[in-house]
């Protein structure tokens, strides 16, 4: 879970992931055309979309010539960052004294449909809400309201819902690059106590 799981961002993340599966694609369509970024020619013309994607259509090219030159940047979906504390925090509160999270109806009945979908596959779910910054915790004005749609889902689903924004790593910049992300240090210190979580409450896979 995060602070911003309810949240709708104006435009897509790393929106060019969509490009090469966009054209004549209703599903991909549905699910973005919402979003900032792309037109709705984008999805009819072939190529259009790659209009002024100078980044994307190096990629594509690089790729297409070398297709080995991709480079790994994670090991199954975990990626290091070896940083220390650095001025994002910082610069937020110059620029803002608070945040407020706007929480997205359409997301929150997303999510609901998501989690009734594990229901009737089976599919155990585990909610974590990872260490973060202690500061971090005054400067979201609805933090309140936020954790209880968590605690919500999670007792109507009967969840467990593993929160360690109060641990100890929280209150120490050395475990963070950012007061939302942890750097290497902080993630694996994080993980051998999420680990040792699961295992002693039979949360982890049989296999």
């Amino acid at each position: 879970m995060d602070i911003l799981t309810f949240e709708k961002n104006e435009k897509l993340y790393n929106g060019d992931q969509f490009l090469p599966y966009m054209l004549f694609n209703d599903e991909i369509k549905k699910a973005t055309a919402n979003y900032e970024g792309y037109k709705p020619i984008d999805y009819q013309l072939p190529l259009i979309r790659y209009y002024g994607k100078k980044e994307a259509i190096k990629n594509a090219l690089k790729l297409f010539m070398w297709p080995t030159s991709d480079p790994i940047l994670r090991v199954k979906g975990y990626s290091p960052k070896d940083s220390a504390w650095n001025s994002d925090f910082d610069k937020a509160k110059g620029k803002m004294e608070f945040y407020y999270v706007k929480l997205d109806t359409a997301i929150i009945t997303l999510f609901e449909n998501f989690l009734n979908e594990c229901k009737t596959e089976k599919v155990k779910i585990i909610f974590v809400y990872i260490p973060e910054y202690i500061e971090r915790r005054t400067f979201i004005k609805n933090r309140d309201e936020i954790f209880s749609v968590f605690a919500m889902f999670s007792k109507k689903y009967n969840i467990p819902f593993y929160d360690y924004s109060n641990d100890t790593i929280s209150f120490h910049k050395k475990y963070f690059y950012n007061a939302s992300h942890l750097n290497k240090t902080g993630a694996e210190l994080f993980t051998s106590k999420l680990a040792q979580k699961l295992k002693s409450n039979n949360a982890h896979h049989p296999n």
